[in-house]
């Protein structure tokens, strides 16, 4: 239950107040005259008074409590609307962005779009774990770290234009520079076609932009 719809309930609640205290005094009780007195001016006047200063405010208070939960069923409705346009319009730019990606497969050099490019991402996570596997230092780290380890390789690269980054993961990872050294060997060894400088070429640009939307 939510808010709005508590506050219809007590309103409702008081309304049933007003109206029992309106019966109560009027019918039940012996302040209202009955047949046989005689009912002035006065005495209608005084007991209208009456009548009014009991049920008025609980009458207005629950007139309150009904707009009040109005407008805030209004502005649930408006902020849900407001959530689920912007909602489905990065639903749109996402699909958008998966079906527009394109990259240059490591192996053929051939252009690959849309589905193809994310089978060829965690193809190419799968191939650095597996040279991680073959690695009898690293592959003494936990499963997480090496994880970890097959990600930054996809995602940094062994490239002749940019390698420092993956070199500073292996910096915090603590990995030791010899085997740093045999690590990236291997890497280096894995096929690839000409225009590529190594399989692993790196894909933090397009993949960082990708997350990031």
């Amino acid at each position: 239950m939510n808010i709005s719809e508590f506050l219809i309930i007590l309103s409702l609640a008081l309304i049933a107040l007003g109206l029992y205290a309106y019966i109560h005094f009027a019918i039940i009780s012996n302040l209202f005259p009955l047949p046989k007195d005689t009912i002035t001016s006065d005495r209608a006047s005084a007991f209208a008074e009456f009548i009014s200063g009991i049920t008025a405010p609980i009458f207005a208070l629950a007139g309150f409590l009904i707009v009040y939960a109005t407008i805030m069923d209004q502005n649930n409705r408006e902020n849900l609307n407001h959530f689920e346009n912007h909602f489905y319009k990065l639903l749109d730019f996402n699909r958008s962005n998966y079906l527009e990606i394109s990259i240059s497969a490591p192996k053929t050099c051939k252009e690959i779009k849309g589905g193809a490019v994310w089978v060829s991402y965690y193809s190419q996570i799968r191939k650095a774990y597996e040279i991680i596997e073959t690695d009898s230092f690293i592959n003494q780290m936990d499963a997480f770290r090496k994880v970890d380890l097959a990600f930054a390789t996809f995602f940094y690269g062994i490239s002749r234009l940019d390698s420092a980054r993956l070199y500073e993961y292996f910096n915090k990872a603590q990995i030791p520079p010899s085997q740093v050294e045999q690590y990236v060997i291997s890497l280096k060894a894995e096929e690839h076609c000409s225009t590529h400088s190594s399989y692993f070429t790196g894909h933090s640009n397009k993949v960082g932009f990708y997350l990031k939307q």
